[in-house]
């Protein structure tokens, strides 16, 4: 019998090991898998293709959340990378994916992660609406650890 799916409460995130806040929308990394296939003859001289190791690579994590009065670090962050380039301003981020009771049901830890893109959202004057801040993180390394 398969496990029951568990439906998500939250996404929260920690920035080297402190919280980071919990957020409505959470594109979790991608891994994509491709090989290159060398061109080989046989004995009898008969073209062929031969895959050879897979190489991973992954996409980028995208992170939205309503903005509130104290949520200046990530545009803090990504004006530090601007101005200090990425030496000792990358880094180590875990996103957990939560149910009801705070129950991490998948998390994933990023090595060594930078801001790539950071938008404050759009509103209009007179408009209620919440200001959305989207983030975009590339990393160096992506696991899964739950």
């Amino acid at each position: 019998m398969a496990d029951p799916v568990t439906p998500i409460a939250f996404t929260k995130i920690s920035i080297d090991q402190e919280a980071g806040g919990v957020f409505t929308s959470v594109t979790f990394p991608t891994m994509n898998l491709t090989s290159q296939p060398l061109d080989v003859f046989t004995q009898d001289g008969k073209g062929e293709k031969l895959h050879t190791n897979a190489i991973l690579t992954y996409g980028d994590v995208t992170l939205t959340r309503g903005i509130t009065a104290n949520s200046k670090y990530f545009s803090d962050w990504a004006t530090d990378l601007a101005q200090k380039g990425m030496e000792g301003n990358t880094k180590q981020v875990t996103i957990s994916a939560c149910d009801n009771n705070g129950t991490d049901v998948m998390a994933w830890s990023l090595t060594d992660a930078f801001i790539k893109s950071y938008s404050p959202g759009q509103t209009s004057a007179g408009d209620s609406s919440i200001l959305m801040e989207t983030i975009v993180l590339g990393f160096k390394e992506a696991s899964r650890t739950t």
